[in-house]
């Protein structure tokens, strides 16, 4: 208790020592705009108007400079935030972990072949945010009777589509209802990239993949262009630990057409439910 308590009084303190320095940085580039202002009015000379714009270019760029780190300390500290309420709720409801997902799925030509998988969920120290959104769609049955699909032009992911199988009818709605339309950020942790037989949301979900190559550089900070922060990544929450001839199957090695129309064109697989269980399960 003395160490959380401690920990937590250090962290605001680094946050109110930031805090003061970007006023004071605020309140210098005020001062220094109220300077300006008052040359303008007592000099009318050329030479000193230009010297007056060059200054007053470089306090537009170190406040705009300012700003920008402003808002990121900002969005880090929320963000932040978040990560810590995850945590706790995460062990509140699902326990500490390790967090062990059994995947059962019916492969191969019209999906009549059973399998299973485990994937262990990342640690929750590394990407709360992130393992607490997967365990809660799972725990309300969101990917059950939902796919994977692989194409042949895409060698590195096998993707998961909230869709019906069969009647691939769009589950998005019971995903919207539930507020798992999309994470709010990119939880991602260095400590945990996106190696082989990864699993990571798409950009911010709630679709997911699984890696089957690694995907570190391709998938890890700066290598998505749909991010609205250039270095930001797909979270990556968890890794497959057994049931690998299971994922075999589930990228037959077969032609099918390079330019797909319709789910059918795909190489499929039956998610038929995805549940949290103990390892002596």
């Amino acid at each position: 208790m003395m160490q959380d308590s401690k920990k937590k009084r250090d962290a605001i303190l680094r946050q109110n020592r930031q805090q003061q320095r970007t006023r004071r940085l605020f309140d210098h580039e005020a001062r220094m705009s109220e300077e300006l202002y008052e040359m303008k009015q007592s000099h009318s000379n050329s030479q000193v108007t230009k010297l007056i714009e060059q200054r007053q270019n470089g306090i537009t760029s170190s406040w705009a400079q300012q700003r920008h780190d402003a808002l990121y300390h900002k969005i880090i500290n929320l963000q932040s935030f978040v990560q810590e309420q995850s945590r706790k709720r995460v062990i509140e409801r699902y326990g500490p972990g390790p967090h062990h997902m059994r995947f059962d799925v019916l492969t191969g030509q019209n999906a009549r072949t059973s399998g299973t998988f485990v994937v262990e969920l990342a640690p929750i120290d590394l990407v709360p945010y992130s393992v607490g959104v997967f365990l809660d769609m799972t725990a309300h049955g969101l990917w059950d009777n939902t796919v994977f699909y692989h194409h042949s032009s895409q060698h590195h992911v096998i993707a998961a589509a909230p869709v019906n199988f069969g009647t691939f009818d769009p589950k998005s709605h019971h995903f919207e209802a539930l507020g798992f339309n999309r994470l709010e950020f990119p939880d991602y942790s260095n400590s945990y990239p996106h190696s082989l037989f990864t699993l990571g949301f798409s950009g911010n979900g709630p679709n997911f993949y699984i890696n089957t190559i690694d995907n570190s550089d391709h998938h890890g900070p700066g290598g998505q262009v749909h991010h609205e922060i250039a270095a930001d990544a797909d979270p990556c929450f968890g890794k497959i630990i057994s049931g690998h001839q299971a994922l075999k199957r589930m990228m037959p090695d077969r032609s099918v057409s390079l330019n797909p129309n319709t789910w059918e064109d795909y190489d499929l697989t039956r998610i038929v439910s995805v549940r949290l269980i103990s390892m002596d399960a």
